[in-house]
C-alpha cells in the first residue's frame, strides 16, 4: 500500500531522525552509555524516546511493550541497572513498527480530525497531525541532547 504523499514526507523525517538514534546508540562507548549527564544516564533518554512513541501511536486497548517502569522511562527516577544496547536497539525497532502503522491509518484527509485516544492520554483535543508532528519533534530533541553529550566527550556527533 502506497503512503499518502503528506505522509511519506513524514516517515521520511521520522525515519532520518530514528535512524540517526540508531546510530548514537551503536557508536556510544561503554564508559558513557551508564554515564549521567545532562540530568540523566545517557540509555535512558533513549529508552525514553522510544517508550513516548505508545503515548503517540499505541492504539487503545493493546498491551505495552515497554518493561520499565513509568517513573524511570520518563525520566523521573534514575533506574537501577543499565539496559543492553542491543535491548535498546530491539526496542526501536518494535517502536518504529508501531509509528509506522500509525503513519499508514493516516493521510491528508484524517490529519486534522482529533484522536480520541491520544487525546484521552494528553487530556486535551489532539490532533493526528499533533502525533506525527510529536513524534518527530520528541526524537529530534533526545537525538540533539545526546548527541550534545557525545560532543562534550570529545567525540563527533552523529547528526
Amino acid at each position: 500500500m502506497a503512503l499518502d504523499p503528506v505522509i511519506k514526507g513524514f516517515r521520511e523525517e521520522f525515519d532520518r531522525f530514528w535512524g540517526l538514534m540508531e546510530q548514537q546508540i551503536e557508536v556510544c562507548p561503554d564508559e558513557i552509555w551508564n554515564r549521567k549527564e545532562s540530568g540523566w544516564v545517557f540509555w535512558q533518554q533513549h529508552y525514553h524516546t522510544a517508550a513516548c512513541v505508545e503515548l503517540f501511536a499505541l492504539p487503545e486497548g493493546r498491551p505495552s511493550a515497554i518493561k520499565l517502569e513509568r517513573e524511570v522511562w520518563m525520566l523521573v527516577k534514575e533506574p537501577q541497572s543499565a539496559v543492553s544496547k542491543q535491548e535498546m536497539l530491539d526496542l526501536f525497532k518494535a517502536m518504529r513498527a508501531l509509528a509506522y502503522e500509525y503513519m499508514e491509518a493516516s493521510n491528508t484527509a484524517n490529519l486534522a480530525e482529533v484522536d480520541p485516544v491520544l487525546s484521552k492520554r494528553f487530556g486535551r483535543e489532539v490532533t493526528r497531525l499533533f502525533a506525527l508532528m510529536g513524534l518527530i519533534r520528541h526524537c529530534c530533541y533526545h537525538l540533539g541532547c545526546c548527541d550534545s553529550i557525545f560532543r562534550n566527550n570529545g567525540m563527533k556527533g552523529v547528526y
